[in-house]
């Protein structure tokens, strides 16, 4: 999920809007996918700062997913240690 955080990061900074709709699939495929287990929090908490910090303000894209998401998981993410 990091991975696909930076990607487009990549895209945003060099203006490739087809690289940022495809890291942004692939984070929504995993996140829809995803059981919610220790490494799945950690991966979700990692790809978080990084969407947070590497994008600007006013790019939802990441930021909608990764916030939806945990909000959804809510329940299920608080005990895990990663995202307390």
């Amino acid at each position: 999920m990091n991975f696909h955080a930076k990607v487009y990061q990549i895209g945003d900074k060099y203006g490739i809007e087809t690289l940022k709709k495809q890291a942004s699939n692939r984070i929504e495929r995993i996140v829809n996918e995803g059981e919610v287990t220790t490494k799945y929090a950690r991966d979700l908490v990692d790809a978080i700062t990084v969407v947070y910090t590497t994008t600007s303000p006013g790019d939802r894209g990441l930021r909608d997913i990764v916030v939806q998401n945990a909000h959804e998981d809510l329940d299920e993410l608080m005990p895990q240690n990663p995202f307390k």
